[in-house]
């Protein structure tokens, strides 16, 4: 098995006023520009399944849902 360098972003947030403007996808196109410089192959992050407006957003990046399941443990 080969490992890779993978970016992650945690809590990608607009302001109420600022969405629509496109600073969404300017922020995900910086992270991912980012990501690459550093040597990352991949940009991934996870949302709520219910927050329809922003998976339309990262769709229309060419973003491609995971079949993972997401899971944390608190000890």
């Amino acid at each position: 098995m080969i490992t890779s360098k993978v970016a992650v972003l945690n809590d990608l947030y607009t302001e109420q006023n600022c969405r629509g403007q496109g600073v969404g996808t300017a922020l995900i196109k910086h992270c991912e520009a980012y990501g690459k410089s550093k040597g990352a192959v991949r940009l991934q992050w996870v949302t709520s399944p219910d927050n329809q407006v922003a998976q339309a957003v990262y769709k229309s990046l060419g973003a491609k849902q995971s079949s993972w399941e997401f899971f944390t443990y608190a000890s």
